[in-house]
């Protein structure tokens, strides 16, 4: 069914007389959203439990950075350098 709410199913024998009617009711997509909330939870749960803490990883003290200390320190001799020199050449 195509839209929600109550429907009717019939089954008809060989005859064509009416044997047996059936009531069913369609929800909408949108009905189902705590279902789905709650099936989410559980799962989120039973993969963490699962987990052995031996194979998660250890927290960092400091997040990580793009550039090291050192890698930064090269960059700035590097640098101040250049602009040495570019100084002598202009003088």
């Amino acid at each position: 069914p195509q839209t929600t709410g109550w429907h009717r199913r019939s089954l008809i024998d060989a005859d064509g007389n009416l044997a047996d009617t059936d009531y069913f009711y369609v929800f909408g997509s949108k009905d189902w959203a705590a279902n789905f909330s709650w099936e989410r939870n559980t799962a989120t749960h039973l993969r963490v439990n699962a987990q052995n803490p031996k194979d998660l990883a250890v927290p960092r003290d400091r997040p990580r950075s793009l550039f090291s200390e050192g890698l930064l320190g090269i960059i700035f001799i590097v640098l101040a350098c250049l602009l040495w020199i570019e100084r002598k050449i202009a003088a």
